[in-house]
């Protein structure tokens, strides 16, 4: 009995409400697992949002005290570099000086070397000729007698416009801490020509002494490189590492293809997962490079989502299992959809578009052509003799042959927007979209050469092999009485002059003549002929 006060029979007819509808959804098994699932997929998707909000603030604080850490160090190397750029200068417009090399050596040592005295963490100031033989060495160091080997040598040897050239770190005595680069520029003669080198040695430690006042925290980096990854300098400071070229891998190729930029990967020289931020310092081969380590980063936020996260699980386990159950059986049943829309648009045997699916794209690429006003062409092709082949091979050998032209057709169609179906039977067709009859004939030639190219034996075929005739048309530009209808209807008159011509032909159906023409397939080396509008024997 029903408890509203309404009459037994006036309860049953009754139509449910909107509100009525909705509330019985809600308390429907269906509606409680959907409802379940969407709330806990809510809890969840807030929670992570905020977690990962935590996590990018993290990493984006860790970018951003590295990018002010690799700022002091890339001032103050394209400072020194600079002052060390002038000090060589100097010292090749002293050389190129007349008189100057004639003085005598104390003297000329004083107007030549005068601003590398005070210039800090400099070694020795060589000076060369053109065969790198040393003509003149300032410093206490007892240089090598011949420098024509070293790459600082040979860079600026090979092309003018080196500049200053950073070579590569090596030792300058036996001590393992006694690393050094060499800066170079280039002497040049009165008429342009290679004269030789003016060097000075920096020592490294300049570069450990800059990096040795960061603050890096736990398993922290500071890196200094050159393009080519060679590593000059790191800290924490090991001398096994200086000279060392990193291995091509995506922190070398990160850093000579961007200017700067960060990314998180672990270390090729340690194997530690860090936050690896760099940057080119300017008008130098150098790369600055600072990595703070990501457990370091993300240990605050670990703990956090590890709590968080574990506590909102925990309460969502059931409602999420439901809305898991939910979706799998949703993405089954739309699965199973997709697959039947695509067998019902799909032929069976050849796998390309069927009847109707052939018609659909037919006329939305008749609309298309109309407004857009571009020409559209449409070859129709028929298997010559498919009837003859089936009674002698059987109708097995048929399928097969089928299954073999439309891969042919495919196979010769060049552009995604060309479609190709099978319009029944041993009848195929192929919309050209943006294409004129001169255009769709080449491409009919295309497909009958490769249909020709299979050489599936056909005994009862004067070509003895399958081969295929096709008929072209194309819309008609300047009649408003024409449709795709008829365009099939002019293409199918083609295919059967084609026939009637020979088979294993290409005709075309002309606007001009209104007659399908003939173009028989014989000797390969004659063309498309675009003024008579057909495919000449070719």
């Amino acid at each position: 009995m029903p408890t509203d006060g309404t009459a037994p029979d006036e309860d049953l007819h009754r139509t449910p409400s909107a509100a009525q509808r909705i509330k019985r959804w809600i308390f429907s098994p269906r509606g409680i697992v959907t409802s379940g699932a969407a709330l806990a997929a809510l809890i969840l998707a807030l929670c992570a949002a905020a977690l990962w909000a935590d996590r990018a603030d993290a990493i984006a604080r860790g970018r951003e005290t590295s990018a002010n850490l690799i700022t002091v160090v890339d001032r103050d190397i394209a400072r020194n570099v600079e002052i060390y750029g002038l000090s060589l200068r100097a010292v090749v417009d002293g050389i190129q000086t007349p008189g100057v090399m004639a003085l005598a050596p104390a003297l000329r040592d004083k107007v030549l070397f005068d601003r590398t005295t005070s210039v800090p963490f400099i070694g020795d100031v060589l000076v060369t000729d053109e065969t790198g033989q040393i003509l003149i060495a300032h410093g206490n160091d007892t240089p090598p007698a011949h420098l024509a080997q070293q790459d600082f040598f040979v860079a600026q040897a090979r092309a003018a416009n080196t500049g200053l050239f950073i070579s590569r770190p090596f030792r300058a005595s036996n001590r393992d801490d006694d690393w050094r680069v060499a800066m170079s520029r280039r002497i040049e003669h009165a008429d342009g020509s290679f004269a030789g080198v003016a060097l000075l040695t920096v020592r490294l430690d300049y570069f450990e002494r800059l990096l040795a006042h960061l603050e890096l925290g736990a398993n922290g980096t500071a890196t200094i490189l050159q393009s080519d990854g060679t590593l000059m300098a790191r800290q924490p400071y090991d001398a096994r590492q200086i000279g060392r070229v990193l291995p091509p891998g995506k922190h070398h190729w990160t850093f000579r293809r961007d200017p700067n930029g960060s990314f998180i990967a672990p270390s090729s020289i340690d194997g530690v997962t860090r936050l690896l931020t760099f940057a080119h310092v300017p008008g130098t081969s150098l790369i600055v490079s600072v990595g703070l380590s990501n457990d370091a980063l993300l240990n605050h936020w670990r703990h956090l989502s590890a709590v968080l996260g574990g506590a909102i699980l925990a309460l969502s386990a059931i409602l999420m299992l439901a809305a898991c159950w939910f979706a799998r059986a949703l993405r089954a049943s739309l699965a199973a959809q997709s697959r039947l829309e695509k067998l019902a648009s799909i032929d069976g045997l050849t796998g390309l578009l069927n009847r109707r699916a052939f018609d659909e794209h037919i006329t939305r690429e008749w609309k298309r052509s109309i407004r857009s006003g571009r020409p559209l062409s449409l070859l129709m092709l028929d298997v010559d003799h498919f009837k003859a082949f089936n009674d002698r091979y059987g109708h097995g050998r048929g399928d097969l042959a089928l299954i073999a032209v439309a891969s042919a057709i495919t196979g010769a169609l060049r552009r995604p927007a060309d479609l190709a179906a099978r319009f029944g039977g041993e009848e195929f067709v192929i919309v050209l979209p943006d294409t004129d009859l001169d255009g769709a004939a080449r491409v009919a030639d295309a497909v009958r050469r490769a249909v020709m190219s299979l050489q599936i034996p056909h005994a009862l075929s004067d070509h003895r092999a399958l081969t295929v005739s096709i008929g072209t048309s194309e819309r008609l530009q300047r009649s408003e009485s024409d449709s795709f209808d008829k365009l099939i209807k002019r293409a199918d008159t083609a295919l059967y002059d084609a026939k009637r011509q020979g088979r294993n032909t290409v005709s075309v159906f002309t606007p001009e003549t209104r007659e399908p023409q003939e173009c028989v397939a014989s000797s390969p080396l004659r063309p498309f002929d675009s003024r008579a509008g057909c495919v000449v024997p070719c």
